[in-house]
């Protein structure tokens, strides 16, 4: 009987040795799902599509993870104005280097961090909104923990950007039949919707700590200021409604609307992001 030495990792080819390990794994990202997809291009859908499957090297040299112990020495020399080398800065560090070889959680499509100011802002290297991207996809960031990428500038079809009854709003379906239908954008294809668990990702008071969160992603700036935002959500219990989440000082979390125009805040910040499998 001969055994099959390569089911358990070695190569014939190497002498007997084990296998050579290459390759990062990606932490898996499962969205939360209510029930059936509502429609062609909701999250429920492109999970079904195999948008979210993810084939990890087999013998990967590194499992990308959060450091919970990084500190501001990690990503500057010389603090941010009125802070410490030692204050916290998680979960933006990896315990291991990233596919550019660094250990940024959060990179533009060069491997850099954000190249804002940093004065004040112990959070500068995730300011992706005074970030240059120059040379770089723009308005396009990495996340190095789960492998996605995310455009972190809201969509715009036309002049239309939000369910706003003051505008020409689009509903919660007409978003999803766009993202559906965006093909190439940003240079890239295989775009969908944001879904809850993107909360932290892009840290839209899923965490009330998150104090880098407002300066991490673009929103209408006509609506209630750029800081204060609300991300729609490829998620929903009915075709009627769509989730939402976002950044605000009332640290309000996750809340359901309904798709009709309305005058409530809500709906008169309400955008719309896009992400899409990068590794």
């Amino acid at each position: 009987m001969s055994l099959n030495l390569e089911k358990f990792g070695f190569s014939p080819s190497s002498g007997g040795g084990g296998a050579t390990p290459s390759g990062i794994a990606y932490r898996e990202s499962v969205p939360i799902i209510f029930l059936d997809s509502q429609q062609d291009g909701d999250t429920p859908y492109f999970w079904a599509q195999g948008a979210y499957e993810r084939t990890n090297p087999a013998y990967p040299a590194v499992y990308a993870e959060v450091d919970y112990q990084a500190q501001q020495s990690a990503v500057r020399a010389t603090p941010a104005t009125g802070t410490l080398s030692t204050d916290p800065i998680s979960p933006t560090i990896l315990t291991e280097n990233n596919a550019f070889g660094n250990k940024l959680r959060f990179t533009d499509s060069l491997g850099n961090a954000s190249d804002a100011t940093v004065s004040s802002n112990i959070w500068a290297h995730v300011d992706w909104r005074s970030h240059s991207f120059t040379g770089a996809v723009d308005n396009y960031v990495i996340d190095h923990l789960n492998g996605w990428g995310y455009d972190v500038e809201y969509l715009q079809d036309g002049s239309i950007v939000s369910m706003n009854s003051n505008s020409t709003g689009q509903s919660w379906n007409d978003w999803m039949t766009t993202i559906l239908n965006l093909g190439t954008h940003k240079t890239y294809t295989g775009w969908i919707p944001l879904d809850l668990n993107d909360g932290w990702a892009l840290g839209q008071a899923m965490n009330s700590t998150s104090l880098w969160c407002s300066k991490f992603a673009t929103f209408d700036a006509a609506q209630s200021g750029a800081t204060r935002g609300s991300l729609i959500t490829g998620e929903s219990y009915s075709s009627g409604n769509f989730q939402i989440f976002y950044d605000t000082a009332n640290n309000i979390e996750v809340q359901v609307q309904s798709t009709s125009v309305s005058s409530a805040f809500a709906f008169r910040i309400a955008n719309c992001f896009v992400k899409r499998k990068h590794y």
